[in-house]
């Protein structure tokens, strides 16, 4: 089944939940990162992704780009409920979401809340780095340097192409694993240089899971 088939149920069981929303879709011009800026700037302040790891991503973005920008917000001010939809859904295996859409719906209509860190990722050039940050991303799960980017970007280039599942993790992890040499990276972390070599795959975050299931960082909190 596709997000939109399933939505539609959910949104059916919302209704009969009691929670009262205002649907938005991805399209056009509008990802889901301008979807939620847009909303938390009209005063939005709950919001309910609707598919994997990359729509929650995409919308914690949004929110992220807006708590940036506006003055007297925090990001505490904000909810993020999921009712996973995707080929990849990590995320909800951390914080305890079940895949099951009428048991998540029943989640979010109780109104339980946890708190959760908020990663902020500066991207700075490779050749000057006493510049500004090229880009400033949020995350909310783990972030991955060397083969996990590499995964990434093939996984992404074949859901552009319309191709959908787990199986396509699996294929470009053994894609990356075959094309993939070792880079130097240098780990500082709180002054401290924890790492200094090369690398073959090298992840961090606050979540458990990533790439449909690997616990590259499992004892994460």
């Amino acid at each position: 089944k596709n997000a939109g088939s399933i939505w539609k149920n959910a949104a059916v069981m919302l209704e009969e939940a009691g929670v009262p929303y205002k649907a938005r879709f991805t399209g056009g011009s509008l990802n889901a990162t301008a979807l939620s800026y847009k909303s938390a700037a009209e005063g939005y302040r709950n919001f309910i992704a609707v598919g994997g790891d990359g729509t929650i991503h995409d919308v914690l973005n949004g929110i992220g780009e807006y708590v940036s920008s506006a003055q007297g917000v925090s990001f505490s001010d904000f909810t993020l409920a999921v009712i996973p939809v995707g080929s990849g859904n990590d995320w909800v295996k951390s914080v305890g979401i079940p895949r099951d859409i009428q048991v998540a719906v029943k989640l979010i209509a109780s109104g339980e809340r946890r708190k959760q860190d908020v990663v902020k990722v500066s991207v700075l050039d490779a050749s000057d780095r006493d510049a500004d940050p090229v880009t400033v991303s949020y995350m909310a799960n783990i972030a991955g340097v060397g083969l996990d980017a590499r995964v990434c970007e093939r996984v992404n280039n074949l859901k552009k192409m319309g191709k959908r599942g787990r199986i396509l993790y699996v294929t470009s992890l053994l894609y990356a694993l075959n094309h993939r040499k070792p880079k130097k990276a240098r780990v500082v972390c709180d002054g401290e240089v924890l790492f200094d070599g090369p690398y073959f795959s090298m992840a961090f975050g606050v979540g458990r899971y990533s790439g449909g299931g690997m616990r590259q960082t499992p004892e994460a909190v």
